[in-house]
């Protein structure tokens, strides 16, 4: 059983629990917007159209399956814990002795400290009045060291603004199934 937390500390709360959920999303983001850029470049660039017959489609099917596999990330994607966002705005704010994830304990129910544990409550209050709640950032520096993410981005800008031809008709030519 956990006490009920303060309704500014609740406020905060939702606002790094959402702010690490969002961090977590963008991650899992990197790899389907990689593969969503580079097959949308080949596609916008007309690429595709100066291969022999059977390869704009199998290029094509090999970017839909490994856009496929790059979705793995959503899939262990989990809503971040209260705990886990408490434990953040301790860390983040520097707190050196839990005082906003000890908020949610409670005494044992045999313990004869009550006016100490409202002492203590007290202070831990005291502590937790001005936390700030850290913003989303990207890890992308982590999991993207080569930056991938630049030269795929350039492709695109460069197929969208220099290919041949519109999207719908390039995709048309490359998935046709006659030469």
């Amino acid at each position: 059983m956990t006490a009920p937390l303060p309704k500014p500390l609740q406020n905060k709360l939702r606002l790094q629990r959402w702010a690490m959920q969002w961090e977590g999303l963008w991650t899992a983001l990197h790899w389907p917007l990689l593969v969503l850029g580079l097959g949308l470049s080949l596609l916008w660039s007309g690429l595709l159209s100066l291969l022999p017959h059977p390869l704009p489609l199998a290029i094509l099917v090999l970017c839909a399956l490994a856009f496929l596999g790059s979705l793995r990330g959503f899939w262990r994607l989990r809503a971040v814990s209260e705990f886990a966002a408490l434990r953040k705005l301790d860390s983040a704010n520097a707190l050196p002795h839990r005082e906003a994830s000890s908020l949610q304990d409670v005494p044992a129910p045999e313990s004869p400290a009550g006016e100490i544990w409202e002492e203590h409550l007290h202070r831990k209050l005291a502590a937790v009045q001005n936390l700030n709640v850290t913003p989303p950032h990207s890890a992308w520096r982590l999991f993207d060291p080569v930056a991938l993410c630049v030269p795929v981005a350039l492709a695109l800008a460069a197929a969208f603004f220099l290919g041949q031809g519109d999207l719908l008709s390039n995709f048309k030519n490359a998935a046709s199934l006659s030469a």
